[in-house]
């Protein structure tokens, strides 16, 4: 056994620029709006402002730094420098000046005649010290990476450092007594490199004996949720709370609880974990999460439920032999061709709830997932193994090529309650799949077969003939029993794409048509044939008679992906279209974008009336493949864009197109539209393709998005359950999490300062009366050193030429009182939000004396600003 106690920490610094809510992380990159947060199933840490995308390993000193150094990560935005009693993390920003490695280590003026290196007129370091650790350390670099470095500093061949290798790791020997500490690499939020550390604790060695101080920190503190803050005057180094297990002499492991231990406002450490006994322990704190799912060969995550506590539940299918199964899982091996999987991760997407294969011996394919109240989980899909287990299935056996199939898994994926063949003697394809109220399971798709089971009170009881009908069947919840089944189906080719539950049990279907002649119902909003191909969307009732069945479309082609049911039974659908006379009411776009374009459109429970409808692309193809409602009725979109332009909000996640032009790439995109409002759009990739299937959001509104990637740089952050990409181009799937709240967006310029800079102004926190996001503080930096300011803000924004600038504050004005700017013109500024801001918008600016300018007045850019609850 290696060692009782491992503890993982990874450190993320966060510039003034970046700097983001106390409780809730807000990555960003640009000024003019602090990105929200990314929690993404293929994501990871990083060096913020920085361009490198990992560590790329730990440097040795060979005597080109001071003697007190022994190794060095980073890069020019954040260095870790490593001594024997532990590391200095140095984060620096600003404008290029001169000094020496040495100076840059030290502070001290070195005599030496080095050459000069750039030094920013800002940075801060903080050294991580180990308390009493360091006189019996031994240091040492583990698994040399390929390569060298060399340092030929002057023209004296003796100061001359060839041969430097880099190590993935490095390991301090009995730091303490029975404890040694790793150092490590680590991905970061969007890409970016950082390093983190674990510490090992061997049996019997003392967690409380580990105590570190933060030299340089402002303070040392926690938050709500556990994390260690430790606070700069360039931003926050901020640390996950701990996860730990124990593990015992045969490896097996076992959670354990460990918290940090505040000691004094500079010293922290550890506890928890009192009862491990002589197990060993691991404890790994870390950053919010996005994790690949997948191994060696293709993989695809097709749809995503969430578990009764808010945990995110993904089906798809594999054909890696490696794939991540859990254990005591149902089934842990490939069987043979493609099979399904079903799998649960943790809301912090750091480790597994359970996985499974789910298969026969030949192809397996699982397109739907949905969850019960007590936990069980229904997996929909097709199947072209004779072998695939039906346990209590209504049927037992194949009827050949390819069938339908729906499994019931228990709530940890141990255990196939029950299964179930659907089909006859064509091929049956499912893409939608729900559950209704009281526990049925309704699953859709489309079958050529003329003697598919349907059964007597159905809208469709006959195949409509072409290549293909679309199909709806209900089984109960123990799937051994067939509730309702029809055809949905004209004269030529038609296949039911999605699946939704009204709460009275009624089911929402939506789908593609090639037929003039798709039955239809009198009265509903699309009785007539419109393109070479339309949508349909059809509510069936309990025994699947139709309530409505109506055509969506324009002269065109469409087709409906995807259907959810709103607020007041409204019917959302969603999917692509190619007409730019589909009809629109308060559209969020009101343009066909080019040649497909995503869709949004919302009826009336009857599927009479259209109520909302909305083009969302750009000049390229733009399909959306899943949506969801959030309780306000507000439509949230996922699906996949080949669009460059594709019309992004300026508080994205990101809003620029991962692949180059004519690549036959896509992006990931993830929207959500409001009556008349995009009201939040984002891309979502990495340099090669990408697409969505499947959206669920949660009970904050947050939204848990699931497809495909072939990217290896695919949007990763820390401490996932897999942050690596299987490799070799193939798809992996991927799960992701955002935040759709808005968060501060620059507009308008400021004024030019007398020395000739520009103020910046950053907002830390959330603007939230809430306290679990932190409240809201402006941060003003490089004003006029020494000097004094206000705060302004009003109901409006404006463009008002005002004092040689622009007064971008539209009265009546609120101003708060002077607050002084330091030697750096810096100042924070927290912002009271009255209970009456929220659901408002207010519009910032902050002015400052300025006695070199010609009115002695400096102005900030303006800063837009809702407040949420």
């Amino acid at each position: 056994m290696l060692s009782s106690l491992i503890l993982a920490m990874s450190w993320l610094a966060l510039a003034p620029a970046q700097r983001a809510s106390t409780d809730s992380p807000v990555p960003a990159e640009r000024p003019d709006a602090a990105r929200p947060v990314l929690h993404a199933a293929a994501m990871g840490p990083a060096f913020p402002g920085g361009a490198q995308t990992r560590v790329r390993g730990f440097v040795e000193n060979r005597g080109q730094w001071p003697d007190e150094v022994l190794f060095r990560v980073g890069g020019a935005a954040l260095e870790g420098w490593f001594h024997a009693d532990g590391f200095t993390i140095t984060r620096i920003v600003g404008e290029p000046a001169q000094a020496t490695d040495r100076e840059r280590i030290t502070g001290a003026t070195s005599p030496t005649a080095d050459p000069p290196l750039p030094l920013p007129t800002r940075g801060h370091a903080v050294r991580i010290r180990f308390e009493g650790a360091g006189e019996h350390t031994e240091v040492s670099g583990e698994a040399t990476l390929p390569g060298e470095h060399h340092w030929l500093i002057g023209a004296d061949p003796e100061r001359h450092v060839r041969g430097v290798r880099e190590h993935e790791r490095v390991r301090y020997t009995n730091l303490f007594e029975g404890v040694d500490l790793i150092a490590r690499g680590e991905s970061g939020p969007e890409g970016r490199a950082l390093f983190a550390y674990d510490l090992l604790l061997e049996p019997g060695a003392a967690l409380d004996a580990v105590v570190v101080r933060c030299d340089g920190a402002n303070a040392v503190r926690m938050n709500a949720a556990g994390e260690l803050l430790i606070e700069t005057p360039l931003g926050t180094l901020r640390q996950r709370a701990p996860i730990a297990w124990t593990i015992d002499s045969d490896g097996n492991e076992d959670a354990a609880r460990v918290t940090f231990r505040l000691i004094d406002g500079r010293s922290f450490g550890f506890e928890g974990a009192e009862d491990r006994g002589n197990n060993a322990l691991v404890v790994d704190p870390g950053f919010q999460w996005g994790t690949f799912l997948g191994e060696s060969d293709i993989d695809a995550a097709r749809a995503v439920a969430l578990l009764p506590g808010g945990e995110p539940v993904v089906a798809g299918y594999t054909f890696s032999p490696d794939f991540p199964v859990s254990p005591g899982a149902f089934d842990p091996q490939l069987n043979g061709g493609f099979d399904a999987f079903v799998m649960a991760l943790t809301r912090a997407g750091d480790a597994l709830l359970f996985s499974t294969y789910l298969g026969g011996g030949d192809d397996d394919l699982a397109y739907g997932v949905a969850v019960a109240a007590n936990g069980e989980v229904y997996v929909g899909g097709e199947t072209r193994s004779v072998d695939f287990p039906t346990p209590g299935g209504w049927r037992t056996t194949s009827a050949g090529g390819l069938d339908a199939f729906v499994a019931r898994l228990d709530a940890t994926g141990s255990s196939l309650l029950s299964a179930t063949y659907l089909g006859s003697i064509g091929d049956e394809r499912v893409r939608g799949f729900t559950l209704t109220p009281a526990g049925d399971v309704v699953v859709t798709g489309s079958t050529n077969s003329p003697a598919f089971p349907t059964l007597p009170g159905a809208m469709q009881t006959g195949f409509g003939g072409g290549t293909s009908d679309g199909f709806a069947a209900r089984f109960d919840g123990a799937l051994g029993v067939l509730l309702a089944s029809t055809y949905l189906g004209g004269l030529q080719g038609d296949i039911a794409l999605a699946a939704a539950a009204f709460p009275d049990g009624s089911v929402l279907v939506g789908g593609q048509t090639f037929s003039t002649n798709f039955p239809v119902t009198a009265g509903a909003f699309g009785t007539s044939f419109h393109g070479a191909s339309d949508g349909f969307a059809v509510r069936l009732n309990a025994q699947h008679a139709a309530v409505f069945s109506t055509f969506v479309g324009g002269s065109s082609s469409e087709a409906v992906e995807a259907v959810a049911v709103g607020p007041q039974d409204q019917v959302v659908l969603a999917g692509w279209t190619e007409s730019a006379d589909l009809p629109l009411v308060t559209p969020a776009q009101a343009q066909h974008g080019g040649w497909v374009d995503a869709f949004a459109m919302r009826l009336d429970g009857a599927g009479s009336q259209l109520l909302e409808s909305s083009f969302l692309g750009g000049s390229d193809a733009d399909r959306a493949y899943a949506v969801a409602v959030d309780a306000s009725g507000r439509i949230a979109l996922a699906g996949g864009t080949w669009s460059a332009n594709f019309p992004t909000t300026p508080w994205a996640f990101d809003g620029t197109f991962g692949n180059p032009p004519d690549s036959f790439m896509g992006d990931v995109f993830v929207a959500r539209l409001a009556p008349d409002t995009l009201d939040y759009s984002t891309l979502l990739g990495g340099n090669q393709d990408e697409e969505a299937f499947g959206i669920v959001l949660d009970a904050q509104d947050q939204v848990f998005v699931a497809g495909q990637t072939t990217s290896l740089n695919f949007p990763i952050h820390a401490s996932v359950f897999d942050g690596s990409h299987g490799g070799s181009l193939l798809p992996d799937g991927f799960l992701a999490r955002l935040d759709f709240d808005r968060y501060p967006v620059e507009y308008g310029q400021g004024k030019t300062t007398s020395v000739g800079g520009q103020v910046f102004v950053f907002f830390d926190g959330f603007p939230s009366i809430s306290g679990n996001h932190g409240g809201l503080v402006l941060l003003v930096d490089n004003a006029i050193a020494n000097s004094s300011g206000w705060l302004f803000h009003g109901p409006t924004a404006a463009q008002t030429p005002f004092m040689g600038g622009t007064l971008l504050v539209g009265p009546p004005f609120v101003r708060t009182a002077q607050f002084p700017l330091d030697w750096f013109g810096a100042t924070s500024v927290p912002i009271t939000i009255p209970p009456a801001l929220v659901g408002q918008t207010r519009y910032f600016q902050f002015w400052f004396i300025d006695p070199g300018d010609a009115f002695g007045i400096g102005l900030s850019p303006g800063y837009e600003v809702t407040f949420y609850p």
